[in-house]
């Protein structure tokens, strides 16, 4: 694992950040003692890529929902009463 001061991180975060994409993780000091660690995200092997349109099929949603609930309304403030609230 890199180690590398707030200093150096605030100077040169471009650096950093590739260190981290290359898949290293970068352990943030202050002074000498360690604050911090930056580590990469794992990328899905396979799936959607990022920002890619997908299609989600909601057609059992209700059946899966009536299950749960066993037909009765969830418990708690509808949307849009929580919605409403907030605004005020």
């Amino acid at each position: 694992m890199k180690t590398v001061t707030v200093r150096k991180a605030r100077e040169d975060l471009g650096e950093v950040l590739r260190m981290v994409k290359k898949g290293e993780q970068v352990e943030l000091l202050e002074g000498k003692k360690p604050i911090a660690r930056i580590i990469p995200i794992p990328l899905p092997m396979s799936g959607p890529v990022p920002g890619e349109d997908r299609v989600v099929d909601w057609s059992d949603v209700r059946t899966r929902l009536d299950t749960i609930w066993k037909g009765k309304p969830a418990p708690g403030k509808p949307a849009s009463q929580i919605i409403i609230d907030d605004r005020r």
